[in-house]
């Protein structure tokens, strides 16, 4: 074989291997940038929102979109489906500035004619921040993904880790005999709820040093032209362009600790000025409707709500969605100056010394419970005072419980076998219960169960169930003995896809025959929220 035929034969093999990689990372298509996903071939891990967003924005099916920066990635927008009646996607970036989450809402509504709605956090934080800036210090911004350069999208088509990272790894899924084809949800796509915890003493896990504030920094004329060029592009623009899409602004409610940081600094009336420049910048369309919650104080200052300064949990993404649908806390040309002052006048004279004082919640969901009523109008619902029907089993209602409640004291063992094929749950509804069991209304409207206990004696336990009406099984709840004590606990339990009337059944003694007879727990403030 000549050389020359030599070369050409390598050539072809080395161009075949390519176009097969190609065919390949075009077919499954890990960050959709040329088609929808094949959810009947494929489970598609929605992981990295800078890379597959672009590829959402132009190639789902959608008529709303949840976005902004990691102030709205708790944001469920099936929540919105549900409001809106439309279907959402939600393309947060966290970190992501004004002229990042503007690009790819043009792209959305340049691809999209079907688009209705978008819901975008607008954080006070990036108001000073020039019309163009990039995050580079998030990592390597994947232009080829974004621009409209077809040859660039060899850095894609012959991208190692999406090759050996996704491609390969989605590919030998689908071989496997119990395989199912799917996409993350939208609701957990980028949700960071579960790796934090909230409270005062993580907030402040020092305490609050309240330094004295210094002399009020002014807005200076390069500031007003910075946040007028910041708005104009990447948040006006859009609504002159698309005036049939409504959008829905808002300011995300960032923690007192951010408003005393910002007066101790001396920027609190800047900050304030800013704000009234960017409404005033909004509020000349008609179609945004802009939202503030700075002065829900009851929010801002409990620190129960929040991770850090300015992270606040899932709940308070579910009440501002809420209330954006209702019209709540909307500025207008009316109002907005009103609020603005409010606003001033609050943090400047607020005693940022009672942020620590208030309780930290044991279960961070407690707060989320609490918030509950402004969510979905349900009133709390006060099991042990307002259920129709409660039946009693070894087990006796007590006053002076839990910060003189009422309580539920339950004393003795279940006579289950130990080692019984029958399971508790079955065992609790057809046998026996040590406790009560509890006819519930219609629990659709609450999202938590949520109830204060603790041992009394040996073995007592929680067992909680709730049943419909044909006696399946709804929800379970469980806390063995040896993690209990005798001290009181809050427990919280999400009951929030619980829907119609129910029956609950609340088991304190121990779960079979080999539980000590003095056996005994107390459940005392129950109630559904």
């Amino acid at each position: 074989m000549s050389k020359k035929r030599w070369v050409i034969g390598f050539l072809a093999l080395v161009a075949a291997g390519l176009a097969i990689i190609a065919s390949k990372v075009i077919t499954v298509d890990p960050y959709f940038h040329f088609h929808a996903p094949y959810t009947d071939a494929y489970y598609y891990e929605l992981y990295n929102p800078r890379s597959q967003n672009d590829g959402i924005a132009k190639n789902f099916d959608y008529e709303g979109i949840v976005t902004g920066s990691s102030m709205t990635q708790n944001f469920k927008p099936s929540e919105a489906d549900a409001l809106f009646g439309a279907h959402f996607v939600k393309l947060s970036v966290s970190g992501a500035t004004y002229y990042e989450i503007n690009r790819n809402l043009a792209v959305a509504a340049q691809h999209n004619p079907k688009l209705k709605y978008v819901i975008r956090g607008v954080d006070m934080d990036y108001f000073f921040e020039e019309k163009d800036k990039l995050r580079m210090d998030l990592g390597t911004y994947p232009e080829y993904l974004y621009d409209e350069n077809c040859f660039n999208d060899v850095e894609y088509v012959f991208n190692r880790d999406v090759l050996f990272s996704r491609v390969y790894p989605m590919t030998k899924e689908n071989d496997a005999p119990d395989f199912r084809g799917g996409i993350t949800s939208f609701d957990d796509y980028s949700y960071w709820m579960p790796l934090y915890r909230f409270g005062p003493e993580t907030v402040l896990p020092n305490g609050n040093t309240v330094l004295p504030a210094e002399e009020q920094v002014e807005l200076t004329q390069q500031d007003i032209d910075t946040i007028r060029a910041n708005v104009q592009q990447n948040l006006t623009a859009l609504a002159e362009q698309y005036p049939n899409i409504t959008f829905y602004y808002f300011f995300p409610p960032y923690s007192a600790v951010w408003w005393q940081n910002a007066l101790a600094k001396g920027q609190l009336d800047r900050q304030i000025d800013a704000e009234r420049i960017v409404i005033e910048e909004i509020l000349k369309y008609d179609n945004i409707k802009l939202f503030s919650f700075n002065c829900l104080f009851d929010l801002t200052t409990d620190l129960n709500n929040y991770k850090d300064m300015t992270h606040y949990g899932a709940w308070i993404n579910s009440l501002m969605i809420r209330c954006m649908y209702d019209g709540r806390y909307r500025l207008t040309a009316e109002n907005y100056l009103s609020h603005l002052e409010e606003t001033r006048q609050f943090y400047k004279k607020y005693d940022y010394t009672l942020l620590t004082e208030r309780e930290d919640y044991e279960n961070d969901y407690y707060a989320a419970a609490l918030w509950n009523r402004e969510i979905t109008g349900a009133e709390p619902y006060r099991i042990l005072e307002q259920a129709a029907s409660i039946e009693l089993s070894h087990a006796s209602i007590e006053p002076n419980q839990y910060q003189g409640q009422n309580g539920l004291v339950c004393t003795g063992s279940l006579a289950r076998p130990a080692g019984s094929d029958v399971s508790v749950s079955q065992y609790l509804r057809n046998e026996e219960y040590i406790g009560a069991k509890i006819q519930l209304p219609d629990v659709s409207s609450y999202k938590y169960l949520v109830f204060c206990g603790k041992k009394l004696e040996n073995h007592g336990q929680i067992a909680v169930r709730l049943y419909d009406a044909d006696g399946s099984e709804l929800l379970a709840y469980d806390e063995s003995y040896y993690n209990l004590d005798d001290a009181w606990h809050r427990y919280v339990v999400d009951i929030s896809k619980v829907n119609g009337p129910c029956t609950l059944i609340l088991n304190g003694g121990y779960i079979d025959c080999t539980g000590s007879e003095d056996s005994s727990y107390v459940f005392s403030e129950l109630i559904l929220y």
